[in-house]
């Protein structure tokens, strides 16, 4: 009776233990199968992103062009001075690693780029390679070597802004630099060219001339200039002509924000100094949101500046970017005379940064570098947790059964 009920129990036991392994053994496989195909779809993406990478550039023309099963290659020229092979390949390996009576399917996926160029002479030698190489539970990719002078010239002294009063005459002064020693450089102002393409080295500064200065107002001039490889960068300044009396503010460009945001207008005025013992430099401004007063009028300091007379010093609104819209901010101010002057721009708030849409939450494309490697560590942890059950299990079983 007593031995019955013990080989009773021992085989309930045994089915508990089967279940168990069956169920675990189960939970293993699915989650591998998980991982692959995560793995496969990341790598598929990265293939499709980064074949067009390679291709969508000046790469004409084509010189020569041959396919196989899994790679191909391809011969170009690049501004007659660079010869580019590409040799790509995409290679799949399947097998499997056996743990007990397990098989656990173990890939490799393997993404090669050589890029080697034929160059003239007296030009610098260049080679790239990319690679992508992915195994289960772990993907790395290759490094990017870019070709050499990349880098954009740079304005070294960024001249600040500059308030001149009417028919006065000024300069701006620009200092470029280059790692290859020069380039060329052209002046706009108000986007219209005024200097045409004009040699320029690092031993040289830009002397612009400003002396149309007739009308009062704010003018855009701006530099472009690049270097001998073709690399371009640029620098703007505001003139600000100032006519007697009147007062004259900047005008900041308009901006385009996220819910959540910090964000601030930064106004600046500026007049002809005004004396007047009774009522000394008195300047007043207001703020308008959509036409109506959020900030009343409110005494605007002036700042002792020898380089900008006349100026005030700068105001900072702070905007509230709580609520999706397209606002209009004006601000207008006045002198001590009664002169009247005012500005008016455009903040645009979308959905996004710290705030979400009311009852709903947004997802946001930028974190997804920090879900994918959270979402990894989680199912690549479960997995091995069930390993080691279905292990325990099966060795527990193994030693009842001997």
């Amino acid at each position: 009776m007593i031995i019955q009920w013990g080989l009773n129990l021992l085989g309930s036991f045994q089915d508990v233990m089967d279940a168990i392994e069956a169920a675990v053994k189960a939970i293993i496989m699915v989650l591998v199968y998980i991982l692959l195909a995560f793995e496969l779809l990341m790598l598929t993406l990265g293939f499709i992103l980064l074949l067009p990478f390679l291709l969508i550039i000046d790469t004409f023309p084509f010189t020569s062009t041959s396919w196989t099963l899994f790679n191909f290659s391809i011969t170009m020229i690049i501004n007659k001075n660079y010869e580019f092979k590409f040799i790509l390949g995409f290679i799949i390996e399947w097998k499997y690693v056996s743990l007990l009576d397990l098989k656990l399917p173990f890939t490799k996926f393997t993404f090669n780029t050589n890029i080697t160029n034929i160059i003239e002479e007296n030009v610098p030698q260049r080679s790239n390679k990319i690679s992508i190489e992915s195994c289960i539970l772990s993907i790395s990719g290759g490094d990017i070597k870019l070709p050499e002078d990349n880098t954009p010239p740079v304005c070294n002294n960024t001249p600040s802004d500059i308030s001149m009063w009417q028919n006065e005459t000024g300069n701006i002064w620009w200092e470029l630099y280059d790692e290859s020693g020069g380039g060329t450089y052209r002046v706009l102002k108000n986007g219209t060219i005024v200097v045409n393409w004009t040699e320029w080295n690092n031993s040289k500064s830009i002397d612009y001339v400003i002396n149309d200065t007739s009308s009062p107002g704010r003018t855009k001039y701006t530099i472009e200039f690049k270097d001998r490889s073709g690399n371009s960068n640029s620098d703007d300044v505001y003139v600000f002509v100032v006519k007697e009396g009147w007062p004259l503010s900047t005008h900041p460009n308009d901006i385009v924000a996220y819910t959540g945001d910090y964000i601030s207008i930064n106004w600046g005025l500026r007049d002809k100094e005004y004396n007047n013992p009774s009522d000394p430099h008195k300047y007043y401004y207001r703020v308008l949101l959509n036409g109506t007063v959020v900030k009343n009028w409110t005494e605007w300091p002036e700042i002792d500046s020898p380089m900008s007379p006349g100026a005030r010093s700068d105001i900072l609104y702070h905007v509230d970017t709580s609520e999706v819209g397209t606002y209009n901010y004006t601000i207008q101010f006045k002198d001590p005379d009664g002169h009247f002057g005012n500005d008016t721009m455009f903040v645009k708030i979308l959905w996004g940064g710290s705030g979400e849409i009311p009852g709903s939450k947004i997802f946001q494309w930028k974190y997804l570098y920090q879900i994918i490697p959270n979402f990894l560590f989680l199912m690549e942890f479960i997995l091995i947790f069930c390993v080691l059950i279905y292990c325990y299990y099966k060795m527990k079983k193994i030693i009842l059964k001997g």
